[in-house]
């Protein structure tokens, strides 16, 4: 019988060449780093990579890697380095189509971006990236994302509305307890 093997055809970088990924050839533990090198060089722009197509990169000991690797991923996320699309996959904030505009927060929590040239971009309440209401806002246009209002994410303040904001402190009240002490 006829015995094949199956060959990693590897990740391939813009230009159609295979992308020299070092970490690939005398195997460790991925990290960081590694993982940002898939999606290029900072500043350059990408395309957004799945979760399948990151572990493959990978693989070698696929279940306890995939949890390594998911545990990286969501640390790169949580620190902006890359952000999760729906699929999932993920893509570097920089190869972001960007625009400008003002934040209107709605009392639901999700905001919408009117930017320079009239469009308005929906903001869900996750992607907010500590803006609040009138804010001018730099934000992010995510893939796939089309029609009346497209979705984006919140990358930057560029400007605060409110430079002082009116708060109130209340003491916390413990159960079984008083007020403050």
């Amino acid at each position: 019988a006829k015995h094949s093997k199956k060959r990693s055809r590897g990740l391939k970088d813009p230009a159609g060449e295979r992308a020299p990924f070092p970490f690939l050839d005398n195997y460790r533990e991925p990290g960081e780093d590694d993982i940002l090198a898939l999606f290029g060089q900072q500043g350059r722009k990408s395309r957004p990579l799945g979760l399948d197509s990151i572990f493959q990169a990978f693989s070698r000991n696929k279940k306890a890697k995939r949890r390594l690797l998911e545990r990286l991923l969501a640390s790169l996320t949580a620190e902006g380095k890359l952000i999760r699309l729906k699929g999932p996959a993920y893509i570097r904030p920089e190869s972001l189509p960007r625009t400008r505009g003002r934040l209107a927060l709605q009392r639901q929590g999700m905001g919408f971006v009117k930017t320079e040239d009239g469009r308005e971009i929906y903001i869900h309440p996750g992607q907010l990236g500590g803006a609040w209401n009138n804010d001018l806002v730099l934000v992010g246009l995510l893939p796939g994302q089309s029609g009346k209002n497209p979705e984006g994410r919140v990358l930057e303040v560029l400007e605060r509305a409110m430079q002082k904001l009116a708060a109130l402190l209340l003491p916390q009240l413990v159960k079984g307890g008083g007020g403050p002490p």
